[in-house]
Order: C-alpha cells, then sequence, then structure tokens
C-alpha cells in the first residue's frame, strides 16, 4: 500500500503513425500528440477493449507491457480516501471476514471493473487492473506481495507492505510498480498524475532491490534472495539513483558512524555525467557543498563533517535524491 509518495519524483509515448497524402503540417502534429496521450483510450472500461486499443500493432512483450503500464498509470489515480480506510480499519468493518480463496477470482474480477469505473485505486488495484489487462494481451504477468521502502523519513524501517507486478520477457521476470509510476499526493493531501518509468518499469534488479522487497524468492531481485534484515539496513534511495543508473554503492547500509572532523565518502558508479552534487540535512534544512571526483564511471562524494552533528543526510544531484543515510557523529 502506499502511504507516502515522495515529491522525489514521478510524469510518455505510445505509438505514432505517419499518413501520407495532403495534410496539414499542424493537423498532423495535433493528431500525433493526441496519439502519445495515455487518456486517448481513457473512457474504456473493460480489460479486453484496453489491451486491444493500446497494444494494437505491437508484437514485442516488452512494448505491449511498456504500452499497458502507460495506459494503468495515465488513468488510475491513488485513492486517497480508500488508504485512510485502510489504515483506520474502516475498510474492513466494511467489508465483514476475510474473503475465501475460492471466491478470490471472482472478488478481483469484481476491484478491477470497480477500478476501472471509477479510475481510482489503491496498490492492490494498481496490480489487479494491469495484470488483467496483460492477460488479455497474451503477456505472462503475476502479482508481487512484499515490502517497499522510498520514504526518506523512515531510514530504518523495514517498509510498507506493499504490491506490484512481474512480467516475464525471454524468460526472465520483469519487476514494474504501476502505483509509484503514476505520480505522486501533493502537500493538499491531492494525488498529481507524474509518470516515472526509471524507477518502476523494468529497472535493473540490481537497483531495484534498495526499494522493493518480495515475500516471494521466485520473484527474487538478486541471485541470493536477500534476507528482509539485510533489506531494511540498505541505504535508502530515490529517484536520482534510477535516472543516474547508479550501482555498487558504498556504503551499502543505511548507518554511517564517523569520528568528529572526520570526513565520510559516499562511492559508486554511474556511466552519467553528474553535476550539481550536494549533501542535505533535513533536520537543520541545510545543504552542503561537497567535493565530487569523478573519474570515468567512478563517483566518490566527500562529505566535511565537522560542524555535522547526527541525523539523517541525503546525497542529492540536481536536487534529485540518490542515496539517503543514518549519520552518527561520534565525540
Amino acid at each position: 500500500m502506499k502511504i507516502f509518495i515522495t515529491t522525489l519524483a514521478m510524469l510518455f509515448s505510445i505509438i505514432t503513425y505517419a499518413q501520407e497524402i495532403d495534410v496539414d503540417i499542424e493537423e498532423d502534429e495535433d493528431m500525433e500528440e493526441e496519439m502519445e496521450s495515455p487518456n486517448m483510450y481513457k473512457d474504456l472500461k473493460n480489460p479486453e477493449d484496453i489491451a486491444d486499443a493500446v497494444t494494437e500493432g505491437l508484437s514485442d512483450p516488452s512494448e505491449k507491457a511498456e504500452a499497458i503500464f502507460k495506459w494503468v498509470t495515465g488513468n488510475i489515480a491513488y485513492d486517497l480516501k480508500m488508504f485512510e480506510d485502510f489504515t483506520t480499519g474502516e475498510r474492513d468493518k466494511k467489508k465483514g471476514k476475510r474473503i475465501k480463496r475460492s471466491d478470490m477470482e471472482e472478488h478481483n474480477a469484481k476491484k478491477v471493473a470497480t477500478a476501472l469505473k471509477k479510475k481510482k485505486g489503491i496498490c492492490e488495484d494498481y496490480a489487479l487492473v494491469f495484470k488483467a489487462i496483460c492477460d488479455e494481451a497474451n503477456l505472462e504477468t503475476e502479482i508481487v506481495k512484499g515490502w517497499i521502502r522510498n520514504d526518506p523519513s523512515k531510514l530504518r524501517s523495514t517498509g510498507t507492505k506493499h504490491i506490484w507486478n512481474v512480467v516475464k520477457v525471454e524468460g526472465e521476470w520483469l519487476h514494474c510498480d504501476a502505483t509509484y509510476a503514476s505520480g505522486f499526493v501533493n502537500n493538499y493531501d491531492e494525488f498529481v498524475f507524474d509518470y516515472e518509468a526509471d524507477s518502476y518499469f523494468f529497472p535493473s534488479k540490481e537497483q531495484m532491490q534498495y526499494t522493493h522487497f518480495s515475500k516471494d524468492t521466485t520473484y527474487k531481485l538478486t541471485p541470493v534472495a536477500l534476507t528482509k534484515d539485510v533489506f531494511k539496513k540498505r541505504p535508502l534511495v530515490g529517484k536520482g539513483f534510477f535516472t543516474n543508473k547508479i550501482t555498487k554503492l558504498d556504503p551499502n547500509e543505511v548507518a554511517i558512524s564517523v569520528k568528529k572532523g572526520e570526513n565520510v565518502t559516499i562511492a559508486f558508479e554511474s556511466d552519467e555525467k553528474l553535476s550539481n552534487v550536494t549533501c542535505y540535512r533535513p533536520k537543520t534544512d541545510e545543504t552542503f557543498m561537497v567535493k565530487h571526483v569523478q573519474v570515468g564511471n567512478r563517483n566518490n562524494v566527500i562529505i566535511k563533517t565537522k560542524d555535522f552533528k547526527s541525523g539523517p543526510i541525503h546525497i542529492l544531484a540536481n536536487n534529485e535524491l540518490i542515496a539517503a543515510y543514518k549519520l552518527t557523529v561520534i565525540k
């Protein structure tokens, strides 16, 4: 479930086609713009109709999955009221007993129909809708249950219970999370559509293991499945981690200890040319310049801690979070 969708970010292209003969250029541009909008088929409410519409002309499984993913993330808004009912226990009072396994298929079909009608839902609804449309497009898709860690204010937490999807492409299960790719909740408790693919549509498993932990080892994100305790101890990462394709993050645990006055070095690899790398301290709402050394794809971010007190630190590149740590300064 989605408790907090950070402003670290999250918002396409579907299919375009060319027409010949005497078509006015401005009209053609308008037509192309319309074709690229995920809202073009927003009124569709049947998974089969949606699958037919958004995957027309596509044969590659990855392209079909992406087209469906974009439709779901562009048309289903996060339902804050439903989430509130879950957190307060109100939904359990309304629904009563747990659904029997034998009735689960019918129950899920009703949830899909409701989400497509209202164009709203929570993580379970996003995952069910995505799977229902993928099933109609003959894509092998499953639902994954586990936890997500993407809230920098909860560095020592195992995360929030969450549901997302995997799609089988060329024999490999690839992860995608339509809930978090769809947008974010602003400071006024309003959902804002803001598509983000880098972090949540088929990201590398090496990166996604920092944010998602699956209960089912069938869909593990590492060659050897992580334990929940190891997952909890990882640094918390944000949009900049994904957009800059960060790997080999060091230190690779969220807790850092340093003697007062000593420097802290955060190291990682990235093929991107990073700029405006800074250190942000949430407790004091201050941003500090750091020494950033990039040689090839290797990066060292050196932070002077002379005047620092213990507390969280965020490493940013162009104001996008790369990683967050819990710093303990020892006198």
